[in-house]
C-alpha cells in the first residue's frame, strides 16, 4: 500500500480520499455527526503520505466507511445516505429520495474493486464471511485503539471490522460489522467476519432470495429469471413498497388488511412481471404455509390470527 501511495502526490491522494468522503460529514441529519479526521495536505509531514495508506494518522466513522465501500457496490458514484425512507403524517407523506453526489472512480475501476473485494472472501483474509451461494465482496479491518492523549497506541486493544456488500458485482446490500475490544481474538477476518454472514444470512433469508440461490443465478443469467418475494403478511403499502423495489408490478384483489396469498408463489423463479395479491385477514392464511413464512411476518401473522379468535369469544 505504501508503494501504491508513492505512486500519487500528495494533492491527488487527499483529493481521492475527500472525494470518497473521508474528512466530511455525510449529510445524514443525525445530530452530533463527527467528521472524522483527515488533515490537509499542506498540513502532512514528510512521512503522512505513507502512514495514511495503511490507515494510520486518519480516523472515520463508521457511516463514512460504509459510504466509501458504498462508491465501490454502486459502480463508482457516491450516494448521500439516508436514514429514513419516508414519514407518513396523516394524508402527508414525505419520502427522501436516493440522492447522487459525485462520481468518485470510473464504473470499470469499481467492477475491478468488486473484483478484488471478492477475492478477498474467497481466497483472503475474509473467508469467514463467505455465503454459499452467493458472491460476498468485502475487506477485514484490524487496527489498534489510539491512545486518548493521541501519543500512541494501546497495548492489546483493537477494534475489528469487517465490510462488505452483495452479491458482489450487482449488490443490493451492505453491511459493516464493527467490535471494540474483541475478547477472542483481534484479526477482523477471524472476530468480525462470522458477524457479517450471519447478519446476511439472515437478511437474505428475510427477503427469499438465499433459498435456491445458485439456482436463481443460473437461471437470471439465462433467462432473466428471479426469485418471488413473500409478501403474505404485509400490508398494501409494505407489499407494494417491496414489489417495486425488484421492479415487479402489483395488483391486489379482495378485501382486508394484510396479503393472504399471491401469484406467482412466494420463493417461485419467474420471469419479471405483475404480482398478484388477495388480501383478507391473518387467520385466513393455510395452516401448513404459515411457518414457511419469513419469521417476522409469522410471528406477525400468528399473533393477528390469536387477537382475531380471542376478540370472537368475547375475552
Amino acid at each position: 500500500m505504501i508503494k501504491l501511495a508513492g505512486e500519487l502526490s500528495r494533492a491527488d491522494y487527499y483529493d481521492y480520499l475527500r472525494r470518497f468522503g473521508f474528512g466530511i460529514r455525510t449529510g445524514v441529519g443525525l445530530p452530533a455527526e463527527s467528521s472524522g479526521l483527515l488533515r490537509h495536505a499542506s498540513e502532512w509531514s514528510d512521512r503522512s503520505l505513507e502512514t495514511i495508506a495503511i490507515g494510520q494518522e486518519v480516523s472515520v466513522t463508521a457511516l463514512q466507511l460504509v459510504q466509501a465501500f458504498g462508491v465501490i457496490a454502486n459502480g463508482g458514484t457516491l450516494m448521500s445516505p439516508r436514514v429514513v425512507t419516508e414519514v407518513r403524517q396523516g394524508g402527508e407523506r414525505r419520502v427522501t429520495e436516493t440522492q447522487k453526489v459525485r462520481r468518485v472512480i470510473s464504473e470499470s475501476t469499481a467492477t475491478r474493486l468488486q473484483r478484488m473485494l471478492a477475492g478477498v472472501v474467497t481466497d483472503g483474509t475474509g473467508k469467514a464471511a463467505a455465503i454459499p451461494g452467493v458472491e460476498v465482496a468485502g475487506k477485514t479491518g484490524t487496527a489498534q485503539r489510539a491512545l486518548i492523549d493521541g501519543a500512541g497506541y494501546a497495548e492489546d486493544e483493537y477494534v475489528s471490522s469487517f465490510v462488505g456488500f452483495v452479491p458482489a458485482t450487482s449488490a443490493r446490500y451492505l453491511c459493516l460489522v464493527v467490535i471494540e475490544n474483541p475478547r477472542i481474538g483481534k484479526y477482523g477476518g477471524v472476530v468480525a467476519a462470522p458477524a457479517f454472514r450471519r447478519t446476511m444470512e439472515r437478511v437474505l433469508k428475510l427477503d427469499g432470495s438465499l433459498e435456491h440461490s445458485g439456482e436463481v443465478a443460473q437461471l437470471s443469467a439465462s433467462a432473466g429469471a428471479m426469485l418471488m418475494p413473500d409478501l403474505r403478511g404485509l400490508v398494501v403499502s409494505q407489499a407494494r413498497h417491496h414489489a417495486s423495489r425488484r421492479g415487479l408490478g402489483i395488483r391486489f384483489e379482495g378485501a382486508g388488511s394484510l396479503v393472504i396469498s399471491q401469484q406467482p408463489a412466494a420463493r417461485s423463479l419467474q420471469e419479471t412481471g405483475v404480482l398478484v395479491c388477495w388480501l383478507g385477514e391473518a387467520d385466513e392464511i393455510a395452516g401448513p404455509d404459515l411457518p414457511k413464512a419469513p419469521r417476522r411476518q409469522s410471528v406477525l401473522l400468528q399473533k393477528l390470527s390469536r387477537e382475531r379468535r380471542l376478540a370472537a369469544l368475547g375475552r
